[in-house]
C-alpha cells in the first residue's frame, strides 16, 4: 500500500493522494495537458454505500510571489504597473487552462454512477466561471455549514476562498470549517457529510 496506508490511491506523477478508512474500489486519474495539474478519483465503499471522491488540483495562477512584492510597492512607480500587467497576463493564461480543466471535471462529475464528493484546490473563487461550471447541481460545504469569509488561501491576498468541498444532492453537509494551520499556502478544509434526508 502507498505510504503505509491500507486504503489509499496515489497518483505519483502528480503527487495527488486519496486516503480512506474504507476500502477503495475503482479508481482513475486525469493529467491535464500543458499543466502540472490533475484530478484523481476513487470509488470508496462507505457505510453510506459507494461514493465517488474526486481529488482536484486545477491550474494555479502562480502569482503569489509577484503579488507579495507588488502589494507594498510604490503605486506611482512605472515598474509597479509593469509588474501588475505581468500578473494579469499570468492570470489570463491560467484562467483559460482552468476553464478547459473545469469542463472536463464537470463532465466527469455528471457521469459519476455514485453519489459524489469533489474536494480540492480550484485556484479560483466562487464568482468564477471555473467554480460555477464545476458546481452545477452540487452542494457547497461552506454554504451548508460554514461561517464568516471561509478564507482558504494563506497568502498575502486577503479573503480568498479557492479550496472547496462539493457534493451531489444525495449527500448533505452538517459541518464545514477551515483549520487555521499553516501546512502550505492553503489552509485545510474539513467537512462532515451524510446522506441527504
Amino acid at each position: 500500500p502507498d505510504w503505509g496506508i491500507s486504503n489509499s490511491y496515489l497518483f505519483r506523477h502528480k503527487n495527488s493522494l486519496l486516503v480512506s478508512r474504507y476500502p477503495i474500489r475503482e479508481k482513475g486519474k486525469k493529467s491535464f495537458e500543458l499543466s502540472g495539474n490533475s484530478v484523481a478519483w476513487a470509488d470508496i465503499a462507505t457505510p453510506l454505500g459507494l461514493i465517488r471522491v474526486f481529488n482536484v488540483h486545477l491550474q494555479s495562477n502562480r502569482i503569489s510571489q509577484d503579488a507579495d512584492q507588488l502589494v507594498n510597492a510604490p503605486i506611482d512607480d512605472a515598474r509597479t504597473w509593469t509588474g501588475w500587467r505581468a500578473v494579469l497576463r499570468k492570470v489570463r493564461s491560467s484562467t483559460r487552462l482552468r476553464e478547459e480543466q473545469a469542463l472536463w471535471l464537470a463532465d466527469a462529475i455528471r457521469n459519476s454512477p455514485h453519489p459524489t464528493l469533489v474536494a480540492g484546490d480550484f485556484n479560483d473563487t466562487p464568482q468564477s466561471y471555473t467554480y460555477r461550471m464545476i458546481r452545477q447541481g452540487l452542494h457547497d460545504s461552506f454554504e451548508q455549514g460554514g461561517m464568516g469569509f471561509g478564507t482558504t488561501f494563506a497568502g498575502r491576498i486577503p479573503g480568498l476562498r479557492i479550496d472547496f468541498i462539493l457534493s451531489s444532492t444525495d449527500l448533505q453537509f452538517s459541518d464545514h470549517r477551515v483549520a487555521p494551520v499553516r501546512l502550505s499556502d492553503h489552509y485545510p478544509v474539513l467537512a462532515r457529510v451524510a446522506l441527504a434526508k
